[in-house]
């Protein structure tokens, strides 16, 4: 089984079935999942949130947190407990003429994302946000490509916020013109050749990192 990563800001969790020989390396916390309790797991998440700020000021701050060993039992019933959950879907599109659709949120590269609505599938949803978020209306699924989940804190929750979202590569009928939903916090909304998309990677968030990975797997 494949457990998730977990992105908390510029770091992440990773939860492994087996303790690794050498866990304490230099970046690197380790938890036993013996001692998995809601109190441990904010615990990691703090540090992780305190030294992997979202910041560009300077080369960003990787710190990887490790939770082993770890089954599907605990990550049920210790792990995922410890969170607010919230479903979201997003996507990432194409143009006809091979670009990618990259939106400038909060001083980071993103992808259109959003919470999934009630009686929303996951793949009404994703479209429903990339229209809302970019403007765009002729778009069409593809297929799924990758699930991402990342954490933070939200004001009010006494739960750290879990948002597990689902990706799906998408194809445009054209390179329309783009209308960033600025109360969202967009700013900006772009359609970049594939050399521009891979020089802004290092400028977006982990998570839309690895779905641009997932999209050009087999390239």
């Amino acid at each position: 089984m494949r457990y998730p990563t977990i992105f908390a800001a510029d770091s992440q969790i990773k939860f492994l079935p087996t303790v690794p020989a050498n866990p304490l390396q230099c970046e690197t916390f380790f938890l036993h999942a013996n001692m998995l309790t809601s109190r441990t797991v904010a615990k990691v998440l703090n540090i992780l949130l305190e030294h992997g700020s979202y910041s560009r000021l300077q080369p960003p701050h990787y710190l990887e947190g490790i939770i082993a060993p770890i089954n599907a039992t605990i990550l049920k019933k210790r792990v995922l407990p410890a969170f607010t959950r919230i479903d979201a879907a997003g996507g990432l599109i194409l143009s006809p003429s091979q670009h990618y659709l990259f939106i400038l949120r909060n001083g980071f590269w993103d992808l259109p994302k959003g919470k999934v609505e009630a009686g929303e599938t996951l793949a009404q949803a994703a479209l429903r946000e990339v229209k809302e978020e970019t403007g765009i209306e002729e778009v069409e699924i593809v297929r799924e490509l990758t699930t991402t989940w990342h954490t933070y804190y939200m004001a009010g929750q006494t739960k750290p916020i879990l948002k597990k979202t689902r990706w799906f590569l998408m194809r445009a009928a054209q390179e329309s013109k783009l209308v960033p939903q600025t109360e969202e916090g967009i700013v900006g909304a772009y359609w970049l050749p594939y050399e521009d998309a891979v020089e802004i990677i290092p400028n977006a968030y982990r998570s839309v990192a690895q779905v641009f990975k997932a999209v050009n797997a087999d390239s």
